[in-house]
């Protein structure tokens, strides 16, 4: 079966498979730190090269899973940036790259004048 290609969604065949699986940061559970962990292949798109397959849980080329992505994008929204770091125990790079991330997905899929 191929996999497909996180940015464009085209079928493509595979790559390699790594020896080890990759993690994905979660939302905490209990205090604690908790991470999804897959084994996924890369694959060869004609488009975008080399990347790893698409997973439902994560977006491109993101090391936190969309409920982690949208969780701080939201608190960054409504909340001081010293907050959002502590809360999600992230720097704030990282929550830049995370804003950025759900923005760039965010647009083309929601109409801004909407019920003007």
């Amino acid at each position: 079966m191929r996999s497909r290609c996180p940015h464009c969604e085209q079928r493509c065949p595979g790559y390699d498979r790594p020896n080890r699986p990759r993690q994905w940061r979660h939302l905490d559970m209990g205090g604690m730190r908790c991470f999804v962990q897959a084994s996924v292949s890369r694959i060869r798109c004609p488009e975008h090269g080399v990347v790893t397959e698409m997973v439902p849980w994560a977006r491109p080329a993101a090391n936190m899973t969309r409920a982690f992505d949208d969780n701080v994008a939201w608190l960054a929204a409504h909340s001081p940036a010293t907050s959002v770091c502590e809360y999600a125990r992230v720097a704030w790079r990282s929550v830049t790259r995370i804003v950025t991330r759900v923005v760039d997905d965010a647009v083309g899929r929601t109409d801004r004048l909407q019920g003007l």
